[in-house]
C-alpha cells in the first residue's frame, strides 16, 4: 500500500449491525481522496465479494474490464478498498489512490492490508466512539453552564428577597416597639 496518491478514511457512524443502516461520513483523507458522492457506490462494489468473505478489492483486478465498477474506480484515482467490519457491524472503509508509480496493487499489498485488517477497524471504531464521548461531554458541559447561570440567577433573586424580608422584619419590630 506504500505510494498511493492518497490514503482516505470512510467512517460508519451507525453503531447497530444491520447492514442497511449506515450514515457514511469522510473521516481523514492523507492527500487528495475521492469525493463524498461516492460514498454510497463503496457498498455496491462488495455486492457479491462478501460471501466469499473477500473484503480488500483491487481496481482493474477484481472486476471486469470497464465495467461500472472499474469506471467509478479509475475516475476516482481509487486503486484498492477495504471494506472494514467488525462482528458483522459495517465501522467504514479505508481507500487506497492508485499508486503513483501506476503499478497496480500486488496480493502482497492486499495481504498488508489484511494482516491489519481488524487492527485498522479496531481503531477507527475507537476513534468514532471518542469523538461521540467528545462529543457529549460538550454537550453536557454546556448544559450544566447554563443551570450554574440560572441557579446563580436565582441565588441572586433569593438573597435580594431575604434581604427584604429581613428589612422589612427590622422596621416591623423597630415599628412594634415604638
Amino acid at each position: 500500500a506504500y505510494g498511493a496518491q492518497y490514503i482516505q478514511i470512510v467512517v460508519n457512524r451507525v453503531e447497530d449491525e444491520d447492514p442497511h443502516h449506515t450514515n457514511l461520513i469522510i473521516g481523514e483523507n492523507l492527500g487528495h481522496g475521492a469525493p463524498a458522492e461516492v460514498l454510497t457506490f463503496y457498498n455496491k462494489l462488495f455486492f457479491g465479494y462478501e460471501q466469499k468473505h473477500k473484503y480488500v478489492l483491487r481496481a482493474k483486478l477484481d472486476f471486469e474490464e470497464g465495467s461500472e465498477e472499474n469506471k467509478q474506480l479509475d475516475e476516482n484515482n481509487i486503486g484498492m478498498i477495504a471494506k472494514l467490519k467488525l462482528n458483522k457491524r459495517l465501522v467504514g472503509y479505508i481507500i487506497f489512490g492508485e499508486k503513483t508509480s501506476g503499478i497496480l496493487y500486488t496480493l502482497e499489498d492486499v495481504d498488508l492490508v489484511k494482516n491489519h485488517y481488524s487492527e485498522i477497524a479496531v481503531a477507527l471504531q475507537n476513534a468514532v466512539r471518542y469523538n461521540r464521548i467528545k462529543q457529549f461531554n460538550l454537550e453536557l458541559q454546556e448544559k450544566v453552564d447554563v443551570a450554574t447561570l440560572k441557579l446563580k440567577k436565582s441565588n441572586a433573586r433569593l438573597r435580594k428577597l431575604d434581604k427584604a424580608k429581613d428589612d422589612f422584619l427590622s422596621i416591623a419590630s423597630h415599628q412594634l416597639r415604638t
